[in-house]
């Protein structure tokens, strides 16, 4: 396949594309409800950061 993936994606990389998917669409969305979508996912992100697998602020302070 073409398309098809080389090498597996790491999870900073997923968070990342997603990150950039929601720019996309706030600013590329020719309607209010495609540009207001994303807001929702990424204060998900912020908030939550855990549930995506990502570490918490609390526990990046702890490691420095």
């Amino acid at each position: 396949m073409h398309n098809a993936r080389k090498a597996p994606r790491t999870l900073t990389d997923d968070i990342a594309l997603l990150e950039d998917l929601c720019e996309t669409m706030k600013f590329g969305s020719l309607c209010a409800l495609g540009g207001f979508t994303p807001y929702p996912v990424l204060s998900a992100i912020r908030h939550f950061p855990e549930d995506f697998g990502l570490p918490s602020p609390a526990q990046q302070e702890a490691a420095e």
